[in-house]
């Protein structure tokens, strides 16, 4: 009895590896190099903020958050009294930061969304408040 595997040719490696390699889902050998460049090459996004600084996504835009360290005290304050547009112009790492808060002008929901994703990237817990301030967001 002859194996199967016998009957049929061979196909050559190399036209299996060009018919991977031209599927339309999967991205060119070049452009993977090119984006791998350009990631490495990509200047820092943060570079002209203090350590710790986080990116935090804030409707269609980012904005760079100051470590919680770096906050004024009335930062806190801020928050635990819901005072998100304050708190933005103190805590926010720059100009760019506020104008980006302040143009997004994003809805409490959003706010919520924002303050849970800077705690997730900055490794922080939200804290709830006290009775009279249930629902607002305060740190530390």
């Amino acid at each position: 009895m002859t194996d199967a595997a016998e009957e049929q040719p061979a196909i050559p490696t190399h036209d299996l590896l060009a018919a991977i390699d031209e599927h339309p889902d999967k991205p060119a050998p070049l452009t993977l190099v090119q984006a791998e460049v350009e990631q490495e090459t990509a200047p820092d996004p943060l570079a002209d903020c203090p350590p710790g600084t986080v990116l935090v996504p804030l409707g269609t835009g980012l904005v760079a958050v100051l470590p919680d360290k770096k906050w004024p005290n009335s930062a806190n304050s801020d928050i635990a009294r819901g005072l998100y547009a304050e708190w933005a112009q103190k805590a926010l790492a720059r100009d760019e930061d506020v104008d980006t808060w302040f143009r997004e002008d994003v809805d409490n929901e959003a706010v919520e969304r924002f303050f849970i994703d800077w705690a997730t990237i900055s490794g922080r817990d939200l804290k709830a408040g006290g009775r009279r301030n249930t629902g607002r967001l305060r740190t530390a």
